[in-house]
């Protein structure tokens, strides 16, 4: 279904411009570019950000795209200073203290643990060779906004995290994966990173 989906917003992609739907009447049909669904006018930047991201450039600005690279470069690097950088501090305080327990002592260490995680998911030694946005959303009930949103709020205790909130999103993403051991490459499809911003500044939570 999700490949469907992607093509369809290719299609519409190529129509975008001077659209014209011919119809019984032969009346053509204009449509706006502000219009078409996500994926329509999609973008490469390969070497702009820390990562080379795909996205549609109506719905992710660039304060967001560096962001979730840097965010995801971090992880890649094991580099927990950028990582803490780029989520919400008492997250990336409970992860370490709470999810890994007494484990690891450094943020550091966690996110070296945390790289190790997604290598199980993509193989030993990898790189992020194309982060693609395939789907940007606000939508809470179906993305899983809510259910992190609720638990975020209590993780956050009596600082009211839901009232803090000024946007939200859920960034659907597709990683093509390249293994430094030999050049090859695999696709992980729909991986979930939730956004916020806050006091004018976005934070990425996985």
């Amino acid at each position: 279904m999700k490949s469907l989906h992607k093509i369809g917003a290719l299609l519409m992609a190529v129509l975008l411009g001077s659209v014209m739907l011919t119809g019984c009447m032969d009346k053509e049909v204009n449509i706006a570019e502000e219009d078409l669904p996500y994926g329509a006018t999609m973008r490469e930047a390969k070497t702009t950000y820390a990562l080379p991201v795909s996205y549609d450039r109506r719905f992710v600005n660039e304060a967001q795209l560096k962001v979730v690279t840097d965010y995801l470069y971090a992880i890649q690097t094991g580099d927990g200073e950028g990582y803490a950088a780029n989520t919400l501090d008492f997250y990336a305080e409970y992860q370490l203290e709470e999810v890994y327990g007494d484990k690891y002592k450094t943020m550091d260490e966690m996110i070296t643990a945390l790289q190790g995680s997604v290598a199980e998911l993509t193989g030993k030694d990898f790189e992020f060779a194309m982060v693609t946005i395939d789907g940007f959303t606000k939508e809470r009930d179906t993305s899983g906004l809510n259910t992190m949103i609720e638990i975020l709020d209590k993780l956050d205790g009596d600082a009211d995290f839901k009232g803090s909130i000024t946007n939200c999103w859920a960034l659907d993403m597709d990683w093509l994966i390249r293994y430094n051991n030999g050049g090859s490459t695999a696709l992980v499809q729909e991986q979930y990173v939730f956004m916020f911003e806050i006091d004018g500044k976005y934070y990425c939570v996985m």
